[in-house]
């Protein structure tokens, strides 16, 4: 940074208060401008630490130490008295300039010579990732008189102030109005309010106060307390009739409608307003401002035409000073001040826009349009009017102009899901009032128009498909096609629309299925069947089949996960043998499935290694095996183990284990009364009534033992006849109970 000898030029002055994040983006961001213009660096130390302390003596030797005060005026002063320069620059350390180069040609070119004072832009942030700002002009730059100070413990500004304004568009980014918590916010403006209330007390005359504590009230919100002080503030000044005083009356006016409008009390701001706009004493500026609030009023209330006409009078104003900033400047003031910002005029132009729509004005509504400016904009709307113009595409008859205008809402910067999700709305109320056979529907009006528009969005290009389905455009289904398969992830959601154009069309399916690639494939598969109903998978089914020309891995694996979802949702088949089957094609075809992927081994064990369905598939194939030799304890035990490794198969395990307990249970007491009969036939041959009574006894422990206690308590009966005296009887007496 290049040293002058000679009195600076300008001088430039900071207050550090140990910003560790911005403060040397801060002072590399003055290096262009010392670089070129005689310049100094004057940085007040408001309580740096060490570290702090040593960045700054990188960029200057001279750091005046401040103790902080709780007044801004007393610290920046404190810095302005060591300024030698002609003219005097204000930066704080949460602030750093972008393009200067208006700013160094304001000096370089001697230009500054013919002022007395200048305004330079501070954009203020509303998002950490700065996407949204708000512009204000900020008075920093003056040329330096032996009365210049600055005033005021808060919102300190330099007084007095002599000569013409040059307006500089260089401008500062600055974070500072965004907080990390709502009390953090809170807190700071509690800080700024008792100091104003303070001021304002012992100075009722300024105006600056007002409408400082009115900005202060509105930013934490506390809407009661700024139309309480608004209102104060009407009586106070009612009676003034003052050039001044007119300029900064909109403070009043401007911060009653706000606190209404934000409190959505609609039927209020419209009778203060028509009680506003008659004062004579307004601004042009202040009326703008308040036909915006009156606009945005009757749109709630949905007088259309009110509304309409509320912004076609802003507009007006707007076309002739909207652009001239010295005369938003003179005759602006808190809350209306703003009143032509690029924020403001979209969200009148989207009142307009809605209102005309409404009323059926379609040439209007396009006029507006092309006025908000879609083009390389962060653009936010006023809400409803994305849905409004696409409803609009929709429900009025073609026009070349809605093409460019959708290819424009689809370009911005700004959010991109409103249009699809207007559209989608559109799709859904179709189809839910069964309208919109033909090209006369709103929907295929609308997909008319977006097959004629680019987008990489997925639900573009089923509006492109559906559209060329319904118009016979071969050529535009095909590629719809082939980027929907390209840009979906799960190609099984899509509508049952797409598929059945694509059977009607004989769109060659097979051949867009295996442009997947299988890990997306089986992604979507399973994506697909974990939410679809039933008959809906086996709508798919049919039509992955009737695509189907070879074998493939995809189709293999959809057709297993079909039969797995099929067991999961149904398995209530109510015979044993034929469930059993179902569940033994489920396993064998798991096993030979993924049999392809994995070696034998893991298949043995643990099998960690195995998808849960397949080691599901695997320990119940055991589980059946078991049951050909009729071990039916362990089979019940086996396909418990199943129940523990896949969840979703409980029910369907559990009822087939019933099924088999019930035929099990007719086997036993088939086996029982078979052996009775066998008692009555041998009731005189005394050993070989012995020999069953120890078969029929075994045959009544598993019954007690497998809850048949019923059945058992019969055998029990029989036999104590038969077999009175036998001591083994005595331990099953308890079923006499």
């Amino acid at each position: 940074m290049r040293k002058f000898k000679t009195k600076p030029l300008l001088s430039i002055s900071l207050l550090a208060s140990n910003r560790k994040d911005t403060t040397r983006k801060c002072l590399d961001s003055l290096k262009p401008i010392m670089e070129q213009i005689r310049s100094e660096l004057v940085i007040v130390d408001t309580g740096c630490d060490e570290e702090m302390q040593s960045l700054l003596r990188e960029y200057t030797d001279k750091i005046i130490p401040f103790t902080w005060c709780n007044d801004f005026s007393k610290a920046r002063n404190a810095g302005l008295k060591e300024c030698r320069g002609e003219w005097f620059l204000v930066i704080d350390d949460d602030e750093w300039f972008g393009d200067v180069t208006e700013l160094v040609d304001f000096f370089k070119s001697g230009e500054y010579k013919q002022y007395g004072h200048a305004l330079y832009i501070q954009r203020n942030y509303m998002d950490r990732k700065g996407i949204r700002h708000q512009d204000s002009w900020r008075s920093g730059l003056i040329r330096l008189e032996k009365d210049t100070r600055y005033v005021s413990r808060v919102h300190e500004y330099l007084y007095p102030v002599h000569g013409k304004c040059k307006i500089i568009h260089s401008y500062v980014h600055h974070y500072g109005y965004i907080f990390k918590t709502r009390k953090d916010k809170y807190e700071h403006a509690q800080r700024n309010i008792s100091l104003l209330l303070d001021m304002l007390e012992k100075e009722r005359g300024n105006l600056r106060w007002w409408g400082q504590l009115a900005q202060e009230y509105k930013g934490i919100p506390e809407y009661r307390k700024l139309e309480d002080l608004c209102r104060e503030g009407l009586q106070s000044f009612q009676n003034v009739n003052d050039p001044h005083v007119n300029c900064q009356r909109g403070i009043f006016y401007g911060g009653c409608l706000s606190a209404e409008l934000n409190t959505f009390r609609f039927e209020a701001v419209i009778k203060d307003y028509e009680k506003f706009i008659a004062d004579k004493r307004n601004t042009k500026v202040c009326q703008a401002k308040l036909h915006s609030f009156a606009a945005e009023a009757y749109l709630n209330l949905k007088d259309y035409e009110k509304a309409q006409e509320c912004c076609r009078l802003y507009a007006e104003i707007c076309d002739e000073i909207g652009d001239n900033e010295q005369v938003i400047l003179e005759e602006g003031a808190f809350f209306t001040g703003d009143a032509f910002i690029e924020e403001m005029r979209n969200t009148v132009y989207s009142v307009y826009i809605i209102s005309s729509l409404k009323q059926g004005e379609i040439a209007l509504a396009k006029k507006y349009f092309y006025k908000l400016g879609w083009k390389d904009k962060i653009l936010n709307t006023f809400e409803g009017t994305v849905e409004s113009l696409i409803t609009a595409f929709a429900r009025h008859p073609y026009e070349e102009d809605f093409v460019s205008m959708a290819q424009q809402i689809l370009d911005r910067k700004g959010p991109d899901a409103e249009a699809i999700e207007a559209a989608q709305k559109i799709e859904k109320q179709e189809k839910e009032e069964g309208d919109g056979e033909g090209e006369q529907g709103d929907f295929l009006r609308l997909a008319r128009v977006f097959s004629q528009v680019k987008s990489p969005h997925w639900y573009i290009w089923y509006l492109k498909a559906r559209y060329a389905d319904a118009s016979g455009d071969g050529e535009l289904l095909l590629e719809s096609y082939k980027k929907l398969f390209a840009c979906v992830a799960d190609i099984f959601q899509l509508d049952e629309s797409i598929w059945d154009a694509a059977i009607r069309n004989k769109v060659d399916l097979e051949s867009l299925f295996f442009t997947v690639p299988f890990d997306q494939w089986k992604t979507g598969v399973d994506s697909f069947l974990e939410t679809a109903e039933l008959d809906t998978v086996r709508q798919r089914a049919e039509v992955v089949e009737t695509g189907r020309k070879q074998e493939n891995i995809r189709y293999d694996y959809f057709f297993l996960k079909k039969m797995e979802v099929e067991l999961v949702r149904g398995g209530e088949e109510e015979d044993a043998s034929a469930l059993k089957a179902q569940l033994l094609e489920f396993s064998e075809k798991s096993i030979a499935f993924y049999g392809r992927f994995f070696k034998k081994t893991a298949f043995s064990g643990e099998m960690e290694l195995l998808p849960k369905s397949l080691r599901f598939a695997v320990t119940l194939k055991k589980a059946m095996e078991k049951e050909e030799g009729r071990e039916f304890k362990a089979v019940v035990s086996i396909y418990k183990k199943c129940l523990e490794i896949f969840p979703p198969m409980d029910h369907v395990v559990k009822h087939y284990v019933k099924l088999l307990g019930e035929r099990e249970k007719e086997r036993r007491t088939k086996e029982l009364e078979e052996r009775q009969e066998e008692f009555l036939k041998i009731s005189g041959c005394q050993e070989e009534m012995e020999e069953l009574a120890r078969e029929v006894k075994k045959q009544m422990a598993y019954l007690a033992g497998a809850g048949m206690e019923k059945e058992a308590a019969e055998v029990y009966g029989q036999l104590k006849k038969l077999v009175p005296n036998d001591p083994e009887l005595e331990s099953f007496a308890y079923l006499e109970a």
